[in-house]
C-alpha cells in the first residue's frame, strides 16, 4: 500500500520527508542550546584575577599558601595570556589549604575570602583571610622496640626524630622521622627493619601523642657477593666498585653507591645489587650483583652554529667496553671555523687502584686563532687519583707538534719569528675538587682545579716554561627560582733556562663566548700596531651570573664579566681590569642550553670600537 501512495501522490510524500528532514536540526538545535546554556553562564562568571591578597596568618607564610593556590593573578610577562577563574576554582582552592592546614597542625581553621570583580576592567581582585586557629602540639613522642639495640643506635634513633613535647605536630616531620629511623637501622645491620607510626590526636585538647613501635629483625653483616650477567673479565673490574668488604655491618647506603659505581663504569644499563637471605644459624648476608650490558658501540652525529665556530659538525663513534675491562675508547672527527682535528681518547676505568683510572688522548688538530693558525699533533697520557669522592689528583705527560701558520701580528718577538715548529713535551699535574650534581648544567655545588705543568730540556722540550694555572666554579639557589653562578680564572706562564720568549699559541688570550663577553674572540688584551692580539703571561678572569626562568624551557640570565691579560709574568694590573655586562636567553635541550648572549663593555680597552657583541653558542658560559 505504501508503495501504491508513493505513486500516487509523490508531491505529498517529497513535502512530508523534507519537513522530517527540517524538523530534526530544529530540536537538535533546541535542545543544544538548553544544554549549554548554563555551560555559557558559568563561563562567564569566570574571569583574570588581578591582584590576590592573603591576610590574618600568623605562623606561616602567604608564600607558603600561594602553592596550594591555582588562582593565579595576570602574569607580568606579555605572552602569557591571562586564565580565566570563577569563585568555584577558589572554592576547590580552600579545600586544598585545609588539607594543607592540617598537615602544619591546623585543625580548626577559618577562611574566608571576597571575590571583586572591577566592572570597568572586568578583573578580579582576591582577598583570602585566614585565621589558622590554635596549633596542635606535640604531648609525647615514644620510641618501642629499642631493648636489643646498642646504646649508640639507640642514642641515634631518638635524635632522628624530628619531633618532640611542645613543638607543633607537622605531618611532614612526623613522616620525616618514621622514614628516618628505618635508615638508620638498615644502615646498621638492620635490612629487614620494620617502623611503624601512630599518631593520637586529641582535637579538643590540641595535643597528640605520637607512637612509633620498631621491629628491628635480625642483624646481618655482608657476606660473600656473586656476580650475575657478567663477562669473566669484566668481573674483577667490577669488584673494584665495591665499597664493603666480606664481615662489614650490613649498610643499605653503601649498598646504593656500589649500584651507582658500577654503573658509572659504563657497559651496563640495569646494574641491581640486593640481598640473599640465609638461613638463620648465620648474620653473614650474601649480596647478588646482577648486570645488564648495553650495546657496546654507538655513534653519535651532531652539527650546530655559534657566533665563534660558526657552521660545526662532529661524529663521535664510541665503545664503552673496548676489550673488556669497561674500557672506553672514542673516536671522533671535528669541523667548524675555529678547529677541524681527529682524536682519539682511551679511557682505563681500573689502574692498579680501585680509586686509580689512566688516560691516553691523542689527535691532529688544526685551531684557527684571532692573529694566527696553529697545526698540532699531540698526545698526553694521565693517572688521575680519586682521594675522596670529591677530592681527585692527576699526573701526566703531555707532547706537542705545533706548527704557527698565517701569522698576523706584526710585532711578534724576533726568536719567534725565525721558527714555526716547535715540539713541546711537558709534565702536568692537577688537584682539584668537585661537588657539582651536573658538569653540563651545575644548579649547586662548585669546582675548583689547580694544574701546573713544566716544559723542560731534561723533558725533551724545545720551549721551556712554567705554566700555573687555578680556576673555580660555584653554584648557589638562591630561593627556588634563582640560582648565583660565579667563575674565576687565573693563570701564569714564566719561560725557564734557554727560553726567552713563549711562542704565541702558548700565551694567554681573553674575550669570546666562554671568556669576557662584551668583547670578540681573543680581542681583551694586548695588541700590535695593526690591532691584532698578541696575548700575554698572566691572565684573570671571572664572572658573576643570576640565572633564572622565564617560559617553559626559555631561560634568562644577567651578567657581569671582568677581566685582562699582561704581557709580563706574575704582573696583574687590577685596577686596570676591563668590564662588561648583559643579557643572556637560554633554551633547554637534551645536549645542553642554547646560549644567547648580549655583551656591553662598561669600560672600552678601545673606544673607536664596537662597545655591543653578540655570542650565540650550545652549553652554559661555565
Amino acid at each position: 500500500m505504501r508503495g501504491i501512495l508513493f505513486f500516487a501522490d509523490p508531491l505529498g510524500w517529497i513535502m512530508s520527508f523534507m519537513f522530517r528532514l527540517w524538523i530534526v536540526p530544529v530540536v537538535t538545535f533546541c535542545l543544544l542550546s538548553v544544554s549549554t546554556r548554563p555551560c555559557a553562564q558559568e563561563a562567564a562568571e569566570k574571569t583574570p584575577v588581578q591582584s590576590v591578597s592573603i591576610k590574618g596568618l600568623q605562623t606561616l607564610s602567604p608564600r607558603q599558601v600561594r602553592e596550594f593556590l591555582t588562582v593565579e593573578r595576570i602574569s607580568l610577562k606579555p605572552w602569557v595570556a591571562a586564565k580565566p577563574f570563577g569563585p568555584e576554582d577558589l572554592e576547590k582552592d580552600i579545600q586544598r589549604l585545609r588539607r594543607y592546614l592540617e598537615q602544619e597542625g591546623f585543625y580548626d581553621p577559618d577562611i574566608r575570602y571576597e571575590w571583586n570583580v572591577d566592572p570597568h576592567t572586568s578583573r578580579a581582585d582576591v582577598i583570602l583571610t585566614i585565621s589558622e586557629g590554635p596549633p596542635t602540639v606535640v604531648q609525647e613522642v615514644l620510641v618501642e622496640g629499642l631493648d636489643n639495640l646498642s646504646d649508640t643506635l639507640r642514642d641515634a634513633l631518638k635524635h632522628t626524630v624530628e619531633m618532640f613535647p611542645g613543638k607543633r605536630f607537622r605531618l611532614e616531620d612526623y613522616l620525616q622521622s618514621e622514614r628516618g629511623i628505618r635508615t638508620i637501622l638498615v644502615n646498621n645491620g638492620y635490612p629487614r627493619a620494620q617502623v611503624t607510626g601512630r599518631v593520637r590526636l586529641r582535637r579538643g585538647e590540641g595535643s597528640a601523642v605520637v607512637r612509633f613501635m620498631i621491629t628491628p629483625g635480625r642483624e646481618y653483616a655482608f657476606g660473600p657477593v656473586h656476580i650475575q650477567g657478567a663477562h669473566p673479565d669484566d668481573e674483577n673490574t667490577i669488584r673494584s666498585r665495591l665499597i664493603f668488604e666480606l664481615g662489614d655491618l650490613y649498610d643499605q647506603s653503601k649498598v646504593n653507591e656500589t649500584q651507582r659505581k658500577v654503573f658509572d663504569l659504563g657497559p651496563f644499563n640495569v646494574v641491581t645489587l640486593r640481598p640473599q637471605y640465609p638461613p638463620v644459624d648465620t648474620n653473614l648476608l650474601p649480596m647478588i650483583l646482577e648486570v645488564a650490558y648495553r650495546r657496546p658501540r654507538t655513534i653519535k652525529l651532531g652539527i650546530g652554529y655559534g657566533t665563534e665556530d660558526r657552521f660545526r659538525a662532529q661524529a663521535v663513534w664510541t665503545h664503552r667496553n673496548f676489550l673488556q675491562q669497561a674500557r672506553r675508547l672514542d673516536l671522533s672527527a671535528k669541523y667548524s671555523y675555529r678547529v677541524q682535528g681527529l682524536e682519539s681518547s682511551l679511557i682505563q676505568p681500573v689502574f692498579f687502584h680501585p680509586d686509580q683510572a689512566a688516560g691516553d688522548h691523542f689527535g691532529i688538530r688544526r685551531e684557527r686563532h684571532a692573529s694566527f693558525t696553529n697545526r698540532m699533533v699531540f698526545n698526553r697520557v694521565h693517572v688521575t687519583r680519586n682521594l675522596t669522592p670529591i677530592y681527585y689528583v692527576s699526573l701526566g705527560h703531555g707532547l706537542e707538534l705545533n706548527r704557527v701558520e698565517d701569522l698576523e701580528i706584526i710585532q711578534e718577538p724576533e726568536p719567534a719569528k725565525e721558527r714555526s715548529n716547535f715540539i713541546i713535551s711537558m709534565i702536568e699535574a692537577a688537584l682539584g675538587r668537585d661537588t657539582r650534581d651536573d658538569a653540563l648544567n651545575p644548579t649547586q655545588g662548585s669546582f675548583w682545579q689547580c694544574s701546573a705543568g713544566w716544559a723542560s730540556s731534561w723533558t725533551g722540550s724545545e720551549v721551556d716554561f712554567v705554566r700555573l694555572v687555578l680556576e673555580g666554579r660555584h653554584f648557589k639557589p638562591l630561593g627556588k627560582h634563582l640560582l648565583l653562578a660565579g667563575r674565576i680564572l687565573a693563570g701564569v706562564i714564566e719561560p725557564t733556562e734557554n727560553t726567552e720568549s713563549i711562542p704565541v699559541f702558548r700565551r694567554f688570550f681573553s674575550g669570546g663566548t666562554e671568556s669576557v663577553r662584551g668583547y670578540p674572540y681573543q680581542n681583551l688584551g694586548p695588541k700590535d700596531s695593526h690591532g691584532n692580539p698578541l696575548g700575554g703571561l698572566s691572565l684573570f678572569e671571572g664572572s658573576l651570573e643570576t640565572r633564572f626562568p622565564l617560559f617553559r624551557e626559555f631561560g634568562g640570565v644577567i651578567f657581569l664579566d671582568f677581566g685582562n691579560v699582561d704581557e709580563s709574568p706574575f704582573t696583574m694590573d687590577f685596577g686596570n681590569l676591563r668590564y662588561s655586562t648583559g643579557f643572556g636567553l637560554r633554551y633547554g635541550t637534551p645536549i645542553g642550553p642554547v646560549r644567547f648572549d648580549l655583551g656591553y663593555q662598561l669600560n672600552p680597552q678601545d673606544e673607536d670600537a664596537g662597545r655591543v657583541h653578540l655570542h650565540f653558542s650550545i652549553g652554559q658560559a661555565f
